[in-house]
């Protein structure tokens, strides 16, 4: 019976630990579902050591098929166990999480959604953490300096009214000094000497500015977000990258690989052949064999098992 090429074994296993049913994986890889189940016992029986022990395999199989029934993929799961580290962390156990949500629903306002509520909330208390004050007090605060600023707007709006008038005095004679002088009865009824005014003015004139330089550093920020972004990512490249060309240099240097003995399952140490002899092996069938240090079981290497076994451990890292 052919020999299933290690790549393809792999691409079972890879199916098998994502909980896919045999029927599944055949339709997927194009192996027959004898062959299959006899991976999946091979697996199981201890027969690819680098993929875990017999226990490890089974929970993390178990893991799978619950996380396929439930619709979810990978990414979901993992943030479903960093929610479930949150929780510990506060203090929260999974079992009296559906209290907090019904105490959440009787605290919210009648009508009002309870994860609205909940997100409110939980932005207020990070207001309170950033302003490091409660939320009343800085409402207030706030509530405070709204009505200065009301007051100055009403006030440089009627300053406008009046300077429109003063620039009207430049087209008549003796009526612009009349109005000049109604221009200084108003704003000394309003408690606005000359020195307050031209302080409101600037004030105005500095509020503009802030807008300006504000906007402009908001690009800047959302740009160099940008960049730092990009930089993290081809750092992590690098470091993957670097990983595995430490891996092949030490294969390389060292000429070892293992494989797991076909008796007891433990990693054989195997020398790696010249590329020639394993090239004319491969034309000719032939086998190497390799006795057990653990069992004492001989065991018969097909050249292309250690080529994969080398692959295996230089993609695996």
């Amino acid at each position: 019976m052919r020999r299933i090429p290690a790549k393809k074994r792999m691409e079972v296993l890879k199916y098998y630990f994502m909980g896919y049913s045999y029927d599944e994986i055949t339709k997927l890889t194009g192996v027959s579902k004898g062959s299959t189940v006899n991976i999946v016992r091979e697996l199981r029986e201890g027969r690819y050591p680098e993929l875990g022990t017999p226990g490890l395999i089974n929970e993390l199989r178990y893991l799978a098929v619950r996380i396929k029934k439930q619709g979810l993929t990978i990414p979901q799961a993992s943030l479903g166990l960093r929610l479930y580290g949150k929780l510990k962390e506060l203090g929260v156990e999974p079992q009296t999480l559906t209290d907090y949500v019904s105490l959440c629903k009787k605290i919210s306002p009648k009508g009002f959604p309870a994860d609205k509520f909940v997100h409110a909330a939980i932005r207020l208390t990070k207001l309170e953490q950033r302003l490091g004050k409660e939320w009343f007090k800085a409402l207030d605060e706030l509530e405070s300096r709204l009505k200065e600023k009301t007051t100055l707007t009403s006030t440089l709006t009627r300053l406008s009214q009046l300077i429109r008038g003063v620039e009207s005095i430049k087209e008549i004679g003796v009526e612009k000094v009349c109005k000049l002088s109604m221009f200084i009865d108003e704003c000394e009824k309003l408690g606005y000497s000359a020195d307050k005014l031209r302080e409101l003015v600037k004030l105005a004139d500095e509020e503009r500015g802030l807008r300006r330089r504000t906007a402009i550093l908001k690009g800047k920020l959302k740009k160099l977000t940008g960049e730092v972004e990009r930089a993290e990512r081809k750092r992590m490249e690098a470091i993957n990258r670097d990983r595995r060309l430490q891996k092949a240099d030490l294969i390389l240097k060292t000429r070892t690989t293992t494989i797991a003995c076909a008796y007891c399952g433990s990693p054989i140490p195997i020398h790696i052949p010249p590329t020639w002899e394993l090239s004319d092996s491969m034309r000719r069938g032939l086998m190497y064999q390799v006795r057990c240090q653990n069992c004492g079981g001989l065991n018969r290497i097909d050249p292309r098992d250690i080529l994969a076994s080398v692959a295996w451990d230089i993609l695996t890292t």
